[in-house]
């Protein structure tokens, strides 16, 4: 299974300006394996500049994520 989703920071706040890509996919669930976790793992993009002056953090960079579900609480 794979996704695409948009992040985006909430109005009113310091990251308001945020802006983020991300592409991934569900990780396999092995039949034989003991205690698994989903987890999702692809690569983010940052969309939009966000910030300003010298700490303006510019669009166009890339990175992977690795997003693993907790246990229940």
């Amino acid at each position: 299974m794979t996704f695409t989703l948009t992040g985006k920071g909430r109005p009113g706040t310091s990251i308001a300006d945020f802006h983020y890509e991300y592409d991934g996919r569900v990780l396999r669930h092995w039949e034989k394996g003991i205690n698994q976790r989903m987890t999702l793992a692809g690569t983010v993009l940052r969309a939009a500049d966000h910030g300003s002056g010298a700490s303006v953090a510019r669009a166009g960079q890339t990175a992977s994520f690795l997003a693993v579900k907790r246990d229940a609480a």
